[in-house]
């Protein structure tokens, strides 16, 4: 039998990313749950002992709006290991799309469909975007931008993204909805900076969607 059941409870429950994400986004404003990455969500150890700690010293958790909510959701924040990982969003970046982080009935494009711009070429290519967050490109697009027609996909984009430090994009296609996710290692709170992608898609594109994430 275990001398702290409440702490064996709540690192029971809410190890569980999706379940600590729920609570969070039941607990949060809507403004907030919008700002976060869901989908980085993950487990961390040392969120693990200030959760022994804070029940070690008598900080009972209860109702929303309480100091102990306030407590509580610390406590989330810290064994999810979600949240921003910079100091303002840009207004490219519109946040994984609802349900994004189960993975549910998404598909994965391939690494040589997704494709930066060279940087000679970024300024012209994101003025392309001032006004749309993707516009579809041809081949001879491509070629004075020095780059090759995309490995397989029908349908050419020039796209929306921002990213933090160096990492890697990768996209995923729901049927017309694109997602553009960018994830980097960083230790501290970075400027996001705007990229024009091209990436090839098997459907029309309908809806983008972009996101960045930090592992730290």
């Amino acid at each position: 039998m275990t001398k702290t059941p409440h702490d064996a409870l709540f690192k029971s429950v809410f190890q569980q990313p999706e379940n600590a994400a729920a609570e969070l986004q039941h607990m949060l404003s809507a403004e907030h749950v919008s700002a976060i990455d869901w989908s980085t969500c993950h487990s961390s150890r040392v969120a693990l002992f200030a959760t022994r700690s804070a029940y070690a010293e008598g900080r009972p958790v209860s109702r929303r709006g309480s100091p102990s909510a306030t407590l509580l959701l610390l406590l989330l924040l810290s064994v999810l290991g979600c949240g921003r990982a910079w100091p303002h969003a840009d207004t490219w970046y519109t946040g994984a799309p609802q349900g994004h982080s189960s993975g549910l009935s998404s598909t994965p494009l391939a690494d040589e469909r997704v494709h930066e711009v060279p940087v000679p070429a970024q300024s012209a290519a994101q003025a392309q975007l001032a006004d749309e967050a993707f516009v579809p490109v041809g081949p001879d697009e491509l070629r004075a931008w020095g780059l090759r027609p995309g490995a397989g996909g029908e349908y050419m984009y020039l796209v929306r993204a921002v990213k933090l430090n160096d990492g890697k994009f990768t996209a995923a296609t729901k049927g017309g909805a694109l997602h553009i996710h960018h994830r980097c290692v960083g230790a501290r709170p970075v400027r996001m900076t705007r990229v024009a992608l091209v990436v090839s898609t098997d459907h029309p594109v309908t809806t983008l969607s972009i996101a960045c994430s930090m592992v730290r």
